[in-house]
């Protein structure tokens, strides 16, 4: 899909259909960053679940929960596997 940090593409993309609004915050590899609490607004109108990939920012950094995020999904395999550094 792409160019989903302009809410109105996102918005332009969901419909009560939409189950899931799945984000990654900042992107890979153009670390393009989403305003996660507008996503989150958009996902709920739509009454979808918000899931927020947090693996390049880490808990650290950022917590989508903290932006009404539904959940979180961090990626153990790559700090694991050293590619996160």
């Amino acid at each position: 899909m792409g160019g989903v940090w302009e809410m109105s593409r996102l918005e332009k993309y969901c419909s009560k259909k939409t189950k899931f609004v799945f984000l990654e915050t900042p992107t890979n590899p153009t670390l393009r960053c989403i305003d996660l609490k507008a996503a989150a607004r958009v996902g709920h109108k739509f009454g979808a679940t918000v899931v927020a990939d947090n693996t390049f920012a880490t808990p650290i950094l950022q917590r989508p929960l903290e932006f009404d995020c539904d959940v979180v999904l961090h990626s153990a395999t790559k700090y694991l596997a050293g590619t996160v550094i």
